[in-house]
C-alpha cells in the first residue's frame, strides 16, 4: 500500500452503521471539527452527524495547539446530542475521557498484547508515545450537542512525519497503529469498531456505570508521576491565589474525570488543564 495513496474510507458501510444517522464527507479538508460546528450549529441532519476526510490539512488540538494527519490517519469528528444517551450537562467533561476509553477498547482489540493508557485529558498513548488526540467542543446551541473531534494515528507512520516535528523533538512523541504492528490497517474497519465503542461507553457514561471511570483510572498513564498542570485559570479547589500551575505527583483520575496531584499542602482535584511536564 503506498503511504501517500491509501484506501478511501467506505463512506456507506459507515453510514450504515447504528449510531450514525448523516455523514458529512470531504475528500479533503482543513478541520473535520469547524465542518462539524457548523452542522451543529445550524443542520437539521440526523444526529449523530458523522464528519469524514481523507485529508485533514488544519486539524486542531486543545488550545492553540495543532495535530499532524498524515495521509492514512484516521480523523472525524462526530456530532452527537447528549441526552439521547441521557448525559447530563455537569457530565460533558467527562467526554473526553471517556471517548479515550473507547479508543482503547478498539486498540486493545486489535493490538491486544500491547498497553494502552490515557494521558488526562485527552490523549491516548503507548509507551508514552502519542497516537490519538482527542478535542471536545460543546457549542451554545439548542438543542444541547457537543461535537467529539478524533485523531487517530493508523496508517500515518512517523516514520515520515514532518522535518520541522523532528527538529523540534516532537517526531519521538508520536506513533502510529501500523508503526506497533508493523502493517497496515483497514481505516473503516478500525472505525466501525470505534464508534460501536463509542455508543456503549456513552451509554455507560449516561447510566453512571461504574465500569466507565474503573477504565480510565486503570488506564490512566500518569499514576504515580510527577506532573506539573497549567489550570489556565486560578481555580479555588484545585490551587493556592496568585497560582495557576498544580505540581506535584499524580494519583490517578477520580469518578467525574478530575485529575488528582498530591503536593506538600494537599491533594488537589483537577477539572481541566494543560500538562506542561511529566516525569
Amino acid at each position: 500500500m503506498s503511504r501517500d495513496e491509501p484506501p478511501p474510507l467506505d463512506r456507506i458501510r459507515l453510514g450504515n452503521h447504528p449510531v450514525v444517522g448523516h455523514v458529512e464527507y470531504q475528500k479533503s479538508m482543513g478541520s473535520t471539527s469547524d465542518v462539524a460546528l457548523k452542522l451543529a450549529a445550524g443542520s437539521d441532519a440526523a444526529m449523530p452527524a458523522l464528519v469524514l476526510t481523507e485529508r485533514q490539512t488544519a486539524g486542531r488540538g486543545r488550545g492553540s495547539h495543532r495535530w499532524w494527519a498524515g495521509p492514512g490517519a484516521l480523523t472525524f469528528s462526530l456530532v452527537i446530542e447528549p441526552a439521547r444517551w441521557d448525559i447530563a450537562d455537569w457530565q460533558l467533561p467527562q467526554l473526553s475521557l471517556t471517548t479515550a476509553v473507547a479508543v482503547c477498547d478498539v486498540l486493545s482489540n486489535l493490538c491486544p498484547a500491547e498497553t494502552w493508557q490515557i494521558k488526562w485529558p485527552n490523549d491516548v498513548v503507548i509507551g508514552g508515545r502519542k497516537i490519538c488526540g482527542i478535542l471536545i467542543e460543546v457549542p451554545n446551541v439548542k438543542p444541547k450537542r457537543a461535537v467529539l473531534g478524533v485523531g487517530l494515528n493508523v496508517n500515518n507512520s512517523w516514520q515520515h512525519a514532518p522535518a520541522e516535528l523532528h527538529e523540534t523533538g516532537l517526531r519521538s512523541t508520536g506513533t502510529a497503529l501500523c508503526d506497533v504492528a508493523g502493517y497496515a490497517w483497514d481505516r473503516t474497519d478500525v472505525l466501525h469498531q470505534l464508534l460501536t465503542a463509542l455508543e456503549g461507553r456513552l451509554e455507560q457514561l449516561g447510566r453512571f456505570r461504574v465500569e466507565l471511570p474503573a477504565m480510565w483510572r486503570w488506564r490512566c498513564a500518569l499514576d504515580g508521576r510527577r506532573v506539573q498542570v497549567d489550570t489556565g485559570s486560578i481555580d479555588a479547589e484545585s490551587i493556592n491565589a496568585g497560582s495557576n500551575r498544580v505540581s506535584g505527583i499524580c494519583v490517578g483520575i477520580d469518578n467525574r474525570g478530575m485529575l488528582l496531584v498530591e503536593t506538600p499542602e494537599r491533594r488537589h482535584r483537577l477539572a481541566s488543564g494543560t500538562l506542561v511536564s511529566v516525569e
